[in-house]
């Protein structure tokens, strides 16, 4: 009886486990949801270069189903608040998107908000501002970048008219646009 109750627990055991690690689905059933740390994650693994075919097997399909060609041969993909841009074929950027700022399409700011912004972010200095100061000093970015993944991973932060890059989390570099 008692190896009969161990062969039965084991037989429940092995069909519980193997419909766990079967694969019930595609990726695509199993993709994170809209904007989680687990997106975010997948987001940052994807490697410059990838194509499309490769990051929706690794995404899913993208949550905006439409495939955006806004010109020959350069499409997005939208997965959550993330934009992912390619060209011939190719993941070439990874933008992600803040959710409390819109995007924006112009400068919008007058006069004494602006020079005090240009003031703020000329203060910095590039080669030891660390990101976590910049974020910390301005808040959460219009958008996120991701330029480059290790070794010396890059990264942008836009704040209004400003585009600031970091690799390794310290200031290389400051652009107005």
């Amino acid at each position: 009886m008692q190896g009969r109750a161990a062969t039965l627990v084991l037989v429940t055991v092995g069909l519980v486990a193997s419909g766990c690690s079967a694969d019930s689905g595609s990726e695509a059933e199993h993709k994170p949801p809209r904007n989680s740390p687990a997106l975010d994650k997948k987001v940052a693994a994807l490697e410059p270069g990838m194509s499309t075919d490769n990051v929706e097997a690794w995404l899913g399909e993208p949550f905006d189903e439409n495939l955006r060609e806004i010109e020959p041969g350069i499409t997005m993909l939208f997965y959550g608040r993330w934009r992912l841009d390619f060209e011939d074929g190719k993941l070439s950027r990874r933008i992600k998107y803040s959710p409390e700022r819109p995007i924006r399409n112009d400068r919008g700011v007058e006069g004494q908000k602006e020079r005090a912004l240009d003031r703020k972010v000329l203060s910095l200095k590039p080669g030891t501002t660390s990101m976590a100061t910049v974020r910390s000093q301005f808040g959460r970015p219009v958008t996120y970048e991701i330029v480059k993944n290790a070794p010396g991973k890059e990264v942008a932060l836009s704040y209004e008219w400003w585009e600031l890059t970091f690799v390794d989390g310290i200031l290389v570099h400051r652009q107005r646009w």
